[in-house]
């Protein structure tokens, strides 16, 4: 069950603190690496109190997943403490000093952080919800951390054309090809393949129904007056106002 603020172990040497912003950490041999950094910078030290609950290991890397307010608040203090910051090269403002929280290292295609005998591989999926997005694999623990490229339902994308719509399936199979048994969103409930699954089903279904809707006269109100979400997904976290976000997104911009 989701509970905002509880830190949970969800696979070993891998935690969670849920939250509306998630904030993941996973112990390498070595050193912890972090994924992601929160939109408020006072919960810093409650997060950081909850690693050194977790591990005496100290800090090796934070990931931002990507470049977003909501991601990268606690940078300056994750960075003050030991981490060393990566982003893509896409994502994030221009390097400079360490401990400003801008990244100390960005890398292009894919990274591999190795601490001992575990590792982090990171991989970069842009083009669906930022140009930076990042998948992070933690291969021992099966956990796959995928920032906002899943959302609950929320469709990731800006804008919606034949071009960002194949790149997202193309971005969503690669997530699926990791085989993980638990992905951790950038916000809310850890979730499995099959959500994933189901959301590109959702998706799909949209695609046909809500422009076919418009071109029979509807407006976007009627259309999500007349389309209710689909009962399997009823107990999606927030799906109360992603689903008419969806609709009314794809009739203004697939009329």
């Amino acid at each position: 069950m989701f509970e905002e603020g509880k830190v949970s172990e969800i696979a070993p040497g891998v935690f969670v603190r849920h939250a509306v912003d998630n904030c993941t950490w996973a112990v390498l041999d070595d050193f912890v690496v972090i994924v992601d950094a929160l939109e408020q910078a006072h919960l810093a030290d409650e997060v950081l109190r909850h690693i050194r609950e977790t591990t005496d290991k100290p800090l090796g890397y934070l990931v931002n997943t990507h470049w977003h307010g909501d991601h990268v608040a606690c940078n300056i203090a994750f960075a003050a403490a030991g981490a060393t910051v990566i982003a893509h090269e896409s994502a994030a403002p221009d390097k400079s000093g360490k401990g400003d929280g801008r990244p100390d290292i960005t890398f292009g295609t894919s990274l591999s952080i190795r601490g001992g005998g575990r590792a982090a591989e990171l991989h970069h999926m842009g083009g669906t919800h930022t140009p930076g997005d990042i998948a992070l694999f933690f291969p021992w623990a099966k956990v796959l951390g995928v920032g906002d490229l899943f959302g609950w339902g929320l469709i990731p994308l800006t804008q919606i054309t034949d071009e960002s719509v194949a790149n997202l399936k193309q971005i969503m199979q690669r997530l699926l090809d990791f085989d993980a048994e638990v992905i951790v969103p950038g916000h809310g409930p850890t979730v499995t393949s099959a959500h994933l699954q189901r959301f590109m089903e959702y998706f799909q279904t949209l695609l046909q129904e809500v422009p076919a809707a418009r071109r029979a006269g509807k407006s976007p109100e009627q259309i999500q007056a007349e389309m209710p979400r689909p009962d399997d997904m009823l107990d999606w976290w927030r799906f109360d106002w992603k689903h008419p976000h969806n609709v009314e997104q794809i009739a203004r911009q697939c009329a």
